[in-house]
């Protein structure tokens, strides 16, 4: 509950409830969609195209996400609410009975809890509990796997658990769940209950298929195959996420290995004990959980961007959690006299990551207050029916913020480019709408209002976007 509480504070009162990178935002505009009861919703006209393109969302016709549909059905939970934010920390919630439960049987119930409290203190664990992305959601459904794996031999029951969460986590990032295969192979390498498992997976995996049918028109073909050519224009020559050529790229890995354990504070203290005194059986599970995501990692060019920490790595949380634990119930056994070593031990641990959390928790909200700006300009001045011109530079991407929803009818409405063909088709599309067009002067920033009659072009070096002195 501790864990909720505090993500749900950092989601709302420090961040805002707001979408910090494309990507989240590109889940949130999936999820508006299915609360509405639709797929897609019609794009623009043409010639608005290109003014009104969104990171991450396909428009060539219909705009939809090029995200797979789990995440964003759970975030329609909270668009039903109105309140979408509180979602990932009740995942988070979750996340956290799941890493305790994959512990308890193996290294005890009190070294279990020590082990998920220092996996729940970390930066990692808290920041990617109050953001939008799909990863504490997928992380909760792979705890929730592997605690009913461990379990399986119990009964039919646990074997149908491990399905319906395997299952739903191919839902939700499949990428993940193909990681997760190795260690669910190993606990069902002697039970028949595969089956009953696999069964239970089956209606998960074809709403999948099914849906990239109706989304993307093909039952094997996802929204990255077809959100493709969209992503070149944007980001000419960046090429794809996932390649042969990314193994040379040891030294970008190195650092974004040194950073996760940075991210992973304090549970990375005590891991290395926690290898010295882990059974074999754990050592198998760590490596199995572990193994597959490294190498994953190896094929990545795309690093964490302007997300929380090497968030790819998030399945590294378990692991980390399962040594720990073991580390937690030999030292147990040393300090059995002293009913509160552990508990001792524990609060030193957060202290010393609180340093790392503080910082990280500050860097991400001065950089969501920046690409805040311009949506608390327009709410302070009370705009309505009005569009604003966003400008564009080689540092900034206009269209991480025309964010219009997916009917084009907000008070206020975002366009990336600015020039004077752009305004009048605008006009013609929307018309009697106020025109502004945002500036920045480096330090501040401010909306100004267009003459209506003003017949001269917009240009896109009059107005960067600027955050804290650099441009975004």
């Amino acid at each position: 509950m501790l864990v909720f509480f505090l993500a749900a504070w950092l989601a709302r009162e420090t961040f805002g409830g707001f979408a910090n990178s494309g990507d989240e935002y590109s889940y949130l505009f999936q999820a508006e969609l299915f609360a509405s009861g639709r797929l897609s919703s019609p794009s623009p006209p043409d010639e608005l195209r290109q003014s009104l393109q969104l990171d991450h969302v396909m428009s060539d016709g219909r705009m939809r996400s090029k995200y797979f549909p789990g995440w964003p059905a759970l975030l329609t939970l909270g668009v039903w609410l109105g309140a979408s934010w509180l979602i990932t920390p009740l995942c988070a919630g979750i996340a956290g009975v799941a890493i305790y439960a994959s512990s308890s049987p193996l290294s005890g119930k009190r070294a279990a809890l020590f082990g998920t409290a220092c996996a729940l203190g970390s930066p990692f664990f808290l920041l990617t509990a109050a953001n939008y992305q799909p990863h504490m959601a997928a992380l909760a459904l792979a705890a929730c796997a592997l605690a009913c794996a461990l379990r399986a031999p119990l009964g039919k029951r646990w074997a149908l658990g491990v399905g319906v969460a395997w299952g739903a986590l191919c839902g939700t990032r499949p990428i993940d769940a193909a990681l997760m295969l190795p260690v669910l192979i190993y606990l069902f390498r002697a039970q028949r209950t595969w089956r009953v498992a696999a069964l239970a997976a089956l209606p998960f995996v074809s709403a999948v298929l099914i849906y990239d049918k109706l989304q993307f028109g093909g039952f094997f073909q996802s929204g990255y195959a077809a959100y493709q050519p969209t992503l070149e224009k944007l980001y000419p020559g960046e090429g794809r996420d996932l390649a042969l050529d990314h193994l040379l790229l040891w030294l970008p890995h190195a650092r974004w290995l040194a950073d996760c354990a940075e991210w992973l504070v304090p549970a990375v203290f005590l891991a290395p004990f926690g290898v010295a005194v882990a059974s074999s059986e754990i050592r198998r599970l760590v490596i199995l959980l572990a193994g597959p995501v490294l190498v994953e990692v190896s094929f990545l060019k795309s690093f964490a961007g302007d997300s929380d920490g090497p968030r790819y790595l998030f399945l590294l949380i378990l692991p980390a959690g399962l040594l720990v634990a073991e580390f937690a119930r030999a030292l147990e056994a040393l300090i059995s006299t002293s009913r509160n070593g552990l508990l001792q031990l524990l609060l030193g641990s957060w202290l010393i990551a609180s340093p790392f959390v503080a910082d990280r928790v500050s860097e991400r909200a001065a950089q969501i207050e920046g690409r805040r700006r311009v949506y608390r300009l327009a709410e302070q001045q009370h705009l309505s029916n009005a569009v604003v011109l966003l400008g564009r530079t080689d540092g900034y991407r206009a269209h991480w913020f025309v964010r219009n929803g997916p009917n084009f009818d907000n008070p206020v409405l975002y366009v990336a480019e600015c020039d004077n063909q752009t305004r009048v088709a605008f006009q013609r599309w929307r018309p009697g709408r106020r025109l502004y067009r945002y500036v920045n002067d480096g330090k501040t920033g401010r909306l100004q209002r267009l003459p209506a009659d003003s017949a001269s072009a917009v240009t896109f070096a009059n107005c960067p976007l600027i955050s804290h002195g650099r441009e975004l």
